[in-house]
């Protein structure tokens, strides 16, 4: 439970998103990206690079280089990080018989104020361009809506879920699935709301 504390902590020290296209101010994130071979049990992380994304993929924040603060040291090493990258990476070698992993790590946290909703996908409905996304709740407080929708590949739905508990999960193959997430607003308007995630997408290399 302390190692899982202390990784869950590192949420409270995420840098405001300055690249967000509709000026919101309701998301926070650090980014790194690694290397995972099944074959070595080989992880390394990859010198700190902008997050790109083109504008077909994100038409709201797409098309440029987003330059996010990269994970700490601390959890880039951080146990858990790394079992959760072999786990699902060995997952995912088994299914596709492919051993190399290129792994994108975003740590994420969304608020949102009485006046201010929180926006979990601002850009709708969409795809990761990647090979498998694994979304992870870390922590959610005070907040309402956040649904996850799923739709298939001609955008109809086919499951929904709430993630509120931490290590409530989602994993998906990006190529057959669109997802989404609706707005998130406060229980009790006196107070803010936070909803702490962790995305780990995967990418065949």
């Amino acid at each position: 439970m302390a190692r899982w504390d202390d990784f869950a902590e590192s949420w409270n020290d995420l840098e405001e998103d300055q690249f967000m296209a509709d000026g919101g101010k309701y998301r926070r994130r650090r980014f790194s990206e690694f290397l995972y071979d099944k074959a070595t049990d080989s992880l390394q992380i990859l010198k700190h690079a902008p997050f790109f994304q083109s504008m077909e993929l994100n038409k709201l924040n797409g098309g440029i280089d987003r330059r996010f603060a990269p994970v700490t040291p601390y959890i880039a090493t951080h146990p858990i990080t790394a079992a959760m990258i072999r786990q699902h990476a060995g997952v995912f070698a088994k299914v596709t018989g492919h051993d190399h992993w290129a792994i994108n790590f975003h740590q994420v946290r969304i608020t949102a104020l009485a006046d201010m909703a929180g926006k979990p996908a601002p850009e709708g409905m969409h795809k990761d361009g990647v090979t498998y996304t694994t979304l992870l709740c870390i922590r959610r407080d005070n907040a309402e809506g956040a649904e996850n929708l799923i739709y298939d590949n001609d955008k109809v739905p086919v499951f929904s879920t709430t993630l509120t508990r931490p290590g409530d999960i989602i994993i998906f193959e990006d190529d057959a699935y669109y997802h989404d997430v609706t707005p998130m607003t406060v229980a009790n308007p006196t107070e803010r709301a936070e909803r702490d995630m962790l995305f780990i997408e995967f990418t065949r290399c």
